[in-house]
């Protein structure tokens, strides 16, 4: 699918390792795998004709994870609303009760020219959030006993192990993940580079792209006051990290060993496509 360089796939091409599309962006179908605790809410925002990406409509209702057959059938409905012009973003919900998103699916969705895309986060974080949440919900009285009662199979709200990996990979395997990712997936953003990747995002949609992303606009962009998305996530991040020890972190550290390894290559990959946009475009994101 976007496996090397050199390659063209309909309106896409390679430029210096990262894959840019060449035509109209309305005419294109985006298929957002949502991971929980990776800033959905924004992610929606930017994928339901958002400020900053007018050309992105989501087609109504999310997709949950059931069988196979279930979402191959759910692709279809909304296959039929993309077709129409009335949407052609589609987000899909990852439920970790029913497995890992099956490679096949994602195949399908790019036999129909889906362009796969997806934001991972720092292990860490990401789990202080989901506790924080399921404490918000009455789950637990506190972070310790989450930890302590925590497993892969049952638990009350979240299941904190290895989150973003066990979303992605049948053995729950980093390395499988990566490979898969690596495989399928159009554009991997990163939560804590939330101004960048909104620029890289824009890059990648090609000279097709019509909205208020710039190069220049994206010069200096994480020196200067974020964007919302990035506020509300830092101050997020801040407000839930005020109830857990220093044990805690340790504990969900040792339980992200498997995330960590998918998140460090995500990291490498989003950096190195990020210096060949400010290379293209002449400009620098972090000044």
């Amino acid at each position: 699918a976007y496996a090397r360089e050199g390659v063209q796939r309909g309106a896409l091409t390679w430029v210096g390792g990262v894959p840019r599309l060449t035509g109209d962006v309305t005419k294109e179908l985006f298929l957002h795998t949502h991971i929980p605790k990776t800033g959905g809410t924004s992610i929606f925002e930017l994928l339901d004709e958002g400020s900053h990406f007018p050309q992105l409509k989501l087609c109504r209702g999310r997709m949950y994870q059931k069988t196979e057959d279930d979402l191959k059938q759910l692709l279809e409905k909304h296959l039929t609303s993309t077709s129409s012009g009335k949407c052609n973003a589609v987000s899909y919900l990852l439920d970790v009760d029913r497995g890992p998103v099956h490679e096949s699916f994602l195949c399908e969705a790019l036999k129909r020219d889906f362009r796969i895309v997806t934001y991972l986060r720092n292990p860490t974080a990401q789990v202080v959030s989901a506790i924080a949440h399921d404490l918000r919900r009455g789950h637990y009285d506190s972070p310790q006993q989450k930890l302590h009662h925590i497993t892969c199979q049952r638990s009350p709200g979240y299941i904190c192990d290895n989150m973003q990996v066990r979303r992605v990979s049948p053995t729950l395997r980093g390395e499988e993940a990566i490979a898969i990712m690596q495989k399928h997936y159009f554009f991997i953003g990163i939560i804590e580079r939330w101004n960048a990747a909104e620029c890289l995002w824009a890059y990648q949609l090609g000279e097709g792209y019509r909205g208020p992303i710039t190069r220049e606009s994206c010069h200096c962009s994480e020196t200067v006051q974020p964007r919302a998305g990035a506020e509300g996530f830092a101050r997020n991040v801040a407000n839930n990290s005020a109830i857990f020890t220093s044990e805690d972190v340790k504990e969900i550290t040792a339980r992200t060993m498997e995330d960590e390894v998918l998140y460090a290559w995500g990291v490498m990959i989003f950096e190195q496509r990020v210096r060949q946009m400010e290379r293209d475009w002449n400009i620098t994101v972090k000044c």
